[in-house]
């Protein structure tokens, strides 16, 4: 193991792979250590770095809500695309009715939101589902069988899908 490696571990106090300071490390394992990036270790081992804080968000009406959503919507859809949000949980888009199910990868959704973050890495997008019950799982399965199925009825494959 490389010399760099070996510091590294004991440096970040990484209890698990001390051991293979003296044995010999699997090759599998040696390897992913040498491509392994080491900051995020350096950084939680850093008592210097300042860290954020946790705090209840101000409360505000409804009605400030929707007079201030364009800009709200904004903020987000901006925060959420250049990383400085890494990951956000939403239960609804406004006006996603008809939207899911379907096969929208060679066309225009026609939700610009929905566009924007179906287009970025840090999103995953799953349909609004209010009520976990057999007849919603059941429609969830039929709908999502019938979004892959051609007028036919034959499985489509997924580059050639039928419109």
């Amino acid at each position: 193991m490389k010399t760099e490696i070996k510091e590294k571990i004991t440096a970040t106090n990484q209890k698990y792979l001390k051991k293979f300071l003296t044995e010999g490390a699997p090759a599998k394992l040696e390897s992913q250590l040498e491509h392994m990036d080491w900051s995020y270790l350096d950084m939680i081992h850093n008592k210097e770095q300042q860290r954020g804080t946790f705090s209840p968000l101000a409360a505000m009406e409804l009605s400030e809500i929707e007079a201030n959503k364009d800009k709200y919507l904004a903020t987000g859809l901006d925060a959420v695309g250049n990383g400085k949000v890494g990951a956000a949980a939403l239960d609804v888009i406004e006006n996603e009715l008809g939207i899911f199910y379907g096969d929208y990868k060679y066309q225009n959704i026609g939700h610009r939101e929905m566009s924007i973050l179906k287009d970025l890495p840090n999103v995953l997008m799953l349909p609004h589902m209010a009520f976990y019950t057999e007849d919603a799982i059941s429609d969830m399965v039929e709908h999502s069988i019938q979004s892959i199925l051609n007028k036919d009825g034959n499985v489509v494959p997924y580059a050639h899908k039928e419109r």
